[in-house]
């Protein structure tokens, strides 16, 4: 499976849903914006394996947890046993005069959070 670089057409975060069967894993590619990889279902193994500044490493999710992908950052999902996850592609921030790139990446990643924690429902993704 694919996450291609997408927008939907309202502007709003695209989410795809991935289904883990045991024994499979996924890879997330690098991406030029930020992204959100949200548990729906059982325990999510993520590796961090690629990113600008050379960080790497595993973090366990359980349903209900999420963790930011920033621009640049891949990463390969495995499910310990059966799980299901979102990715959610942030929209392109807008530039506003006076905001620095890493707040307009913030609010991004605020905005998914917020997303995912209250139910929001995900954007049809055109890509």
């Amino acid at each position: 499976m694919s996450f291609p670089q997408a927008a939907s057409a309202s502007g709003q975060a695209c989410a795809w849903s991935v289904v883990l069967p045991a024994g499979t894993a996924r890879t997330i590619p690098a991406a030029g914006h930020a992204r959100w990889v949200a548990v729906t279902e059982g325990r999510v193994w993520l590796t961090l394996t690629d990113s600008p500044d050379g960080a790497a490493g595993d973090v366990w999710l359980q349903p209900g947890e999420g963790f930011a992908l920033g621009a640049g950052i891949a990463a390969v999902v495995e499910g310990r046993g059966a799980a299901s996850f979102q990715l959610l592609e942030a929209p392109q921030p807008r530039k506003v005069p006076g905001r620095t790139a890493w707040q307009r990446t913030a609010g991004t990643l605020e905005g998914l959070r917020r997303s995912v924690q209250w139910g929001a429902p995900g954007a049809v993704c055109v890509g």
